[in-house]
């Protein structure tokens, strides 16, 4: 006679194997990027809490075709190809070394879009934006294999990056209104990004303003600041501002935004800055 597994259970590795990556425990307490990173760090305190386990990565199911556990964990993620047929299409690999916006790890852990499977971990809470940093570096540094720590960029002192001055002495007003649709609108509000339905880090910029003013962001280092998303007359305490004004990645604050596309343009950016000065009016 042939054996059944409970229902439960078939429910269960069905749900998994939907995903390419999932992860069926919430996220643990955030690991700091402090001096580097391996890959067997990442391995132990990411993978196996929140990938390898039972119905999902483990070696038994390998929902997606993917094993995040053993010693062929690094080839089944580095430069090699995922299953899923809208990643393939636009040539992504399941880690693309140096590029986190072509790694299916990453846009499955930061929020796919249509086409492109659920949100990783499945059934639990997003990985930490620390956690995240973790991986968002280790793929930037080139996805090494070796034992040796991966070299991380050295916070600066100042706790909001630089911006290359525009040359502009006077930012020129601009309403809500514009701002909306020459900026969050086109280069924050698509797909994979800050849409309705890829939320990154939380965040739809479909209604910006609700999103934005008074806002606090998920970022760890931001909260402990005492920042917001969009300060009312401090630009120095707006998390929206440093993220536009990162011209690389950040260990505190993440990647540089807009993440794909060109950088925001100086005049832009001080039209924002003038903006959240005024007190970020909603005209």
């Amino acid at each position: 006679m042939r054996y059944l597994a409970p229902y439960w259970l078939q429910f269960a590795v069905g749900v998994c194997v939907a995903g390419m990556l999932s992860g069926c425990a919430g996220d643990g307490p955030p690991s700091v990027v402090s001096g580097g990173e391996t890959f067997a760090a990442l391995q132990s305190e990411i993978f196996a809490r929140h990938c390898a386990l039972g119905p999902c990565h483990s070696a038994g199911v390998a929902a997606g075709g993917l094993v995040l556990e053993g010693p062929n964990a690094y080839d089944e993620l580095v430069n090699a190809a995922p299953e899923n047929a809208a990643a393939r299409a636009a040539g992504w690999l399941r880690v693309t070394p140096h590029a986190p916006e072509q790694s299916f790890l990453w846009i499955k852990l930061t929020g796919p879009g249509p086409g492109l499977g659920s949100r990783m971990p499945l059934g639990a809470a997003p990985l930490s934006e620390d956690t995240l940093a973790r991986i968002e570096a280790w793929i930037l540094s080139g996805a090494p294999r070796g034992e040796d720590p991966v070299a991380v960029p050295t916070p600066s002192a100042t706790p909001t990056p630089t911006v290359t001055p525009s040359g502009r002495s006077t930012p020129t007003p601009s309403s809500f209104t514009r701002l909306r649709a020459e900026i969050f609108g086109p280069r924050c509000a698509v797909a994979f990004c800050h849409d309705g339905t890829s939320r990154a880090a939380g965040l739809d910029l479909t209604n910006p303003y609700q999103a934005l003013v008074g806002a606090v962001p998920t970022n760890a280092h931001a909260r402990e600041s005492g920042w917001l998303l969009v300060a009312p007359g401090q630009p120095e305490a707006s998390f929206l501002l440093t993220k536009l004004k990162l011209s690389s990645f950040d260990p505190r604050w993440g990647s540089p935004m807009p993440l794909s596309g060109p950088r925001l343009e100086p005049e832009w950016l001080e039209a924002l800055t003038d903006w959240i000065a005024r007190g970020a009016p909603d005209d």
